[in-house]
């Protein structure tokens, strides 16, 4: 049964209106599970449809976070891969391990006349070979940012448009070569002709060098004999400009005590030296005094010779190749040590 919520009149189940007050009657129970199952059915398509679209949505932000997360992790990868301190640190390793590839790349000197190659890179690394402390020193420069050594940093460019590109920059060294023989004379730098003084030129500038060790040699031509000389040279520090003075003199040996020495020489050990002890203790004046001119010319050239030097000369190239000490070396680079480059000055004063 039926009851009227409005007049409460009772009435059988299959009415739907009240028959005395014409109120609309509840609907059965079984109504109602019906409409509330129809209501249950419809939501789940508007609920899938939701439930997707937020998923597309998470995924899609997901993503999106991920590629600024790796965007912002390359970026700064890339920063500290390209930074100032990064190519510092490049540098000063390929330094130490003479890794040339690396120094080819990084060395960009503004002026394009100084050639980063395997020469001047050799001349570079033997300089270091015997004063390894250079080394200590340009690493200080660049951490006290002082850039008062042969290197500096410059910034060039940029990578991928975006980062500073820095490089390592150096303005190179200069010779002033003069002779004090006024004859045509041919120059080479580490056994690479670097050019000609003409007579009565005066002097000629070689240059721009990269930091390092060189041998500077100098042959002159008069009467079919050559005369020759020859500099051992360091370039380094804050001086970009280095003054030469060589004496390529042809003298004919033929007519001075020179030839007398030779043929006394003959007589004397193969061992022999006119100082024996010129590479390794600094010489004074009074240790050469009693040399003739032949003597000291002979003394100057023997500390070449010892590292295997070879001679234009002949008469040099005779002489040392009589003694079972000399064993020529056309890999010699121009080393020398301190005492060396005293002794040979101190010699050249007193020719």
């Amino acid at each position: 049964m039926k009851t009227c919520p409005n007049c409460h009149q009772q009435m059988s189940n299959d009415i739907s209106f009240c028959e005395s007050c014409g109120t609309r009657l509840n609907s059965t129970r079984s109504e109602k599970h019906v409409k509330e199952n129809a209501r249950t059915e419809a939501q789940p398509a508007s609920l899938k449809k939701n439930s997707s679209n937020k998923k597309s949505l998470s995924i899609t932000l997901a993503i999106v976070i991920i590629l600024l997360i790796s965007l912002f992790t390359s970026y700064q990868l890339l920063a500290k891969k390209y930074s100032i301190e990064a190519v510092e640190e490049q540098f000063k390793t390929a330094l130490v391990e003479k890794d040339r590839t690396v120094l080819k790349e990084l060395i960009q000197p503004s002026d394009a006349r100084l050639h980063i190659d395997d020469d001047s890179l050799d001349a570079m690394f033997t300089l270091f070979e015997s004063e390894p402390s250079l080394v200590d020193e340009m690493i200080h420069n660049f951490q006290s940012k002082h850039n008062l050594g042969a290197f500096s940093m410059k910034q060039s460019g940029k990578h991928y448009g975006i980062f500073d590109r820095y490089v390592i920059d150096t303005e190179g060294y200069y010779l002033k070569v003069k002779n004090l023989f006024d004859k045509k004379t041919t120059l080479k730098l580490n056994e690479k002709n670097v050019g000609v003084l003409e007579e009565g030129e005066g002097s000629i500038e070689i240059g721009p060098l990269l930091i390092g060790s060189y041998l500077l040699e100098a042959t002159s031509y008069e009467n079919g004999q050559s005369g020759e000389d020859m500099e051992s040279i360091t370039l380094s520090g804050i001086e970009s400009t280095y003054d030469v003075t060589l004496d390529t003199e042809v003298i004919d040996y033929s007519e001075n005590d020179f030839a007398q020495f030779y043929e006394e020489d003959d007589e004397q050990d193969e061992d022999f030296f006119v100082l024996p002890n010129s590479d390794t203790d600094y010489l004074e004046k009074s240790d050469i005094n009693d040399l003739s001119s032949a003597e000291l010319r002979i003394a100057r050239n023997e500390i070449f010779a010892r590292y295997g030097y070879v001679f234009e000369s002949e008469d040099l190239q005779d002489y040392f190749a009589s003694l079972s000490w000399y064993y020529p070396d056309v890999n010699y680079d121009g080393y020398l040590t301190e005492a060396e480059k005293h002794n040979i000055e101190l010699i050249k004063s007193m020719e």
